[in-house]
């Protein structure tokens, strides 16, 4: 099983500091460390969007699999929400910078464009499970708020792991 690409295979310390951001994140948006903001953004998205965007290289599907699953199970929610939702989210950055453009000048409308792709995953599996459409105003603005926190966010990755993309 490949956790990480075979570029990292054997940069322990940059996977340690992968490990830990994506953990921190996912623990941070699943216990609600901001009761005071109306809306929890979801800082595991902006953390994986940092990761595929600059540093794509050294993720794969695995370890991005076992993170919305460990989001999941952690949250209680159903079991693989979160995991199909970010799995698409990685495949479709992933695939963009691969085929299209590794233009970090584009950042912005990728991530409008993918965070628009999260919302509409979670809705998608909300009615093939339950058959009718729920509308959850609050999911939709936690995710439209993450992407207030994702220049101070960037910056603190950045610092913390101490490259260049």
């Amino acid at each position: 099983m490949i956790l990480f690409s075979d570029f990292t295979r054997l940069r322990v310390i940059i996977q340690l500091k992968i490990i830990i951001t994506l953990l921190a994140a996912t623990l941070i948006d699943q216990y609600s460390f901001f009761h005071f903001l109306p809306f929890q953004p979801s800082f595991f998205l902006i953390t994986l969007f940092f990761w595929t965007m600059f540093f794509g290289r050294h993720l794969s599907f695995t370890l991005v699999f076992f993170f919305g699953l460990f989001a999941d199970l952690i949250g209680g929610s159903l079991i693989g929400d979160t995991t199909l939702a970010m799995l698409s989210f990685y495949g479709g950055i992933s695939f963009y910078r691969e085929h299209y453009s590794n233009d970090h000048g584009q950042e912005w409308a990728i991530l409008w464009c993918g965070t628009i792709g999260v919302i509409l995953i979670h809705f998608f599996i909300i009615w093939a499970i339950h058959k009718q459409i729920f509308f959850s105003i609050d999911h939709v603005i936690g995710y439209l708020f993450s992407l207030l926190f994702y220049p101070s966010l960037k910056r603190i990755l950045y610092w913390f792991v101490g490259e260049q993309a």
